[in-house]
């Protein structure tokens, strides 16, 4: 299977966005990696989301909902803390970008978010229904999109490390407030699901599981 990967810069409500968006000979779907970096850019954590989802033939847009001057101030102490609503709309607007491009027309679409961005995938998805199908937060700071929790109606899979206590009870918070079609997976013996590669590729799994079922795609054949 060949992979296309490029670099784009993604409009995206008021800003630019930097993204890197693959895509293989024969898309089934396209979904959306949203996460914010507050380090160096290139996370592998999203970037081994990538690789472990390519066998389901999925074009995937990896974006960083902050922009480099917003990177910078959070990682000089000026703590750029941002109204997890401005990042929805900035989702929004870059599902709306990519999913107007021809070769993906008529593709079911989904989110996946990880830390804040898990959160700006729930408001997106609040305010704006009918743009995507499932929904995926994997480490997700569930609680920065509480009021908007109850007006999500995407089937919605939240992934969270057992051990990290703080995360998996504002998880299960979320998914008591979430309607169905919903399910909180807890991998255990990790706190951090990105930062443990075993963990990493279980939640690959168990997302493209829920895309399997939700996003109707087939499963991969022989590579």
């Amino acid at each position: 299977m060949t992979i296309r990967s490029t670099p784009v810069g993604v409009p995206a409500y008021n800003t630019r966005l930097l993204g890197n968006l693959s895509v293989p000979d024969h898309p089934t779907a396209l979904a959306v990696i949203a996460y914010t970096s507050t380090s160096a850019r290139g996370a592998p954590p999203e970037q081994f989301l990538v690789a472990a989802l390519r066998e389901y033939q999925l074009a995937i847009l990896r974006l960083d909902l902050l922009t480099s001057d917003e990177v910078t101030l959070h990682s000089i102490g000026r703590r750029s803390r941002h109204d997890v609503g401005v990042l929805g709309k900035r989702l929004v607007a870059a599902m709306e970008w990519v999913s107007a491009q021809a070769q993906f027309d008529g593709l079911p679409r989904a989110f996946i978010g990880t830390g804040m961005g898990a959160a700006a995938t729930l408001v997106a998805a609040a305010d704006q229904a009918e743009m995507t199908q499932a929904i995926v937060s994997i480490d997700g700071w569930t609680d920065h999109a509480i009021g908007s929790l109850e007006s999500v109606n995407v089937p919605t899979l939240l992934i969270v490390g057992q051990k990290n206590a703080e995360i998996v009870m504002m998880n299960e918070s979320a998914f008591q407030r979430l309607r169905p079609l919903k399910r909180l997976e807890r991998i255990g013996g990790v706190a951090e699901v990105l930062t443990n590669h075993d963990a990493l590729d279980k939640a690959a799994r168990l997302t493209a599981d829920w895309f399997q079922r939700f996003l109707r795609l087939d499963a991969p054949g022989p590579q």
